[in-house]
């Protein structure tokens, strides 16, 4: 399922380019201070919400939670400044090597909880649940994934 938007004005004057992943605009700063202004929302949302992390989707908000040890249900007021900061380093990071690895066909062979149903680092079963307010299917290890409250 996605949203479209009719839009009637100019794009530059709407879109905030620092928010896209994939732009030569990115902000990695701007968007640390977006995600610290949503303190109140779970991090597997705030990594969901466009307006934080423009082109990120389901599959890449997996990769980066596990690939930073962050457990989905984590808040964002919990998650120290550090781990944010890698948190948002990771996310344009895997965002722009997800491109990449789509142009080369190998992009599924590079996951490593998406779709998947063991944690790859020592094999116990990952937990599959919807969780969230964007009620996306999430995969997570909780031996590998800290929650932060």
């Amino acid at each position: 399922m996605c949203s479209v938007k009719l839009i009637d004005e100019e794009i530059n004057e709407l879109f905030e380019w620092s928010a896209d992943v994939s732009s030569l605009e990115w902000d990695e700063q701007a968007a640390l201070n977006r995600l610290l202004e949503n303190k109140d929302a779970l991090i597997c949302d705030a990594l969901m919400d466009q307006q934080i992390f423009s082109g990120i989707g389901n599959i890449i908000k997996n990769e980066v939670l596990y690939s930073t040890g962050v457990h989905p249900l984590s808040s964002v007021s919990g998650i120290k400044r550090f781990k944010l900061q890698q948190l948002v380093r990771e996310t344009r990071n895997y965002a722009l090597e997800f491109l990449t690895w789509k142009k080369q066909g190998v992009l599924q062979v590079k996951w490593k909880v998406h779709r998947q149903e063991t944690c790859p680092k020592h094999g116990s079963p990952l937990k599959i649940k919807t969780l969230g307010k964007t009620k996306r299917k999430t995969y997570y290890c909780e031996k590998c994934q800290t929650l932060y409250i």
